[in-house]
């Protein structure tokens, strides 16, 4: 099999060898040539920490990408006692293990997921790393906009658009917070919601939180309109 002329998948590998397969992932073949994985932990100034699981099995090989995923497992922006909604971006990695991605062998683009509704491949082509997630050793607010202030100037620099993953509603909150120092333009913000969100509570003097943090993102200049679907 010619890999330079053939469309053709990396399926696993060692430091010795290379599996891959054809493009309907029928035949199988090794090759004696190592494919190492990028990571771009070193470069992002944001300390992230990397999980035993990633997003679809999906293995970057690329320094070239055109979508970085993350976690931010922040729970503290809920008002119920011992939420769990921070264990979600894992619980989500592991869900995703079930449709698994491949990185083609020129481009290292994906493989994509095939949709049997609509019966075609999604992201087929996409170059995407998963990144990990935020470290939130310090959880107050404060030091959570600087952790992701960092993530967002980088992948500013890098021209990367990045997809976030909660925890609770209150990562929208921070990371509009990160953005209004960093990024000067007008802001639109989709909320997909059975709830406003801008409640008055008991707790509004003191905190923000997941149930008025739409309330407080009002008031930030930089964000011109939200529109809310639900």
């Amino acid at each position: 099999m010619n890999i330079n002329n053939e469309k053709s998948y990396i399926v696993s590998g060692d430091e010795e060898k290379t599996f891959i397969s054809d493009v309907n992932f029928e035949h199988f073949y090794r090759i004696n040539q190592q494919v190492s994985e990028v990571s771009f932990q070193n470069e992002i100034p944001t300390k992230m920490v990397q999980t035993g699981t990633r997003f679809f099995q999906y293995k970057n090989y690329s320094q070239e990408i055109d979508v970085g995923l993350y976690g931010f497992p922040y729970c503290l922006g809920s008002l119920i006692t011992d939420s769990t909604v921070g264990e979600f971006p894992d619980y989500l990695r592991e869900l995703s293990q079930f449709n698994r991605v491949f990185s083609e062998c020129r481009s290292f683009s994906s493989s994509g997921i095939y949709d049997m509704e609509e019966q075609r491949l999604l992201f087929e082509g996409l170059r995407m790393a998963d990144l990990g997630n935020v470290s939130i050793e310090n959880r107050e607010i404060s030091e959570c906009c600087t952790q992701m202030s960092h993530l967002y100037e980088w992948s500013f620099q890098k021209q990367i658009p990045l997809v976030a993953i909660g925890g609770d509603h209150l990562l929208t909150y921070i990371i509009q917070s990160s953005l209004k120092e960093l990024k000067q333009e007008d802001i639109i913000l989709v909320i997909f919601d059975a709830h406003h969100d801008c409640k008055n509570t008991i707790f509004e003097k003191e905190n923000v939180n997941h149930a008025n943090f739409v309330k407080k993102l009002l008031e930030f200049d930089s964000i011109k309109k939200v529109i809310q679907i639900g």
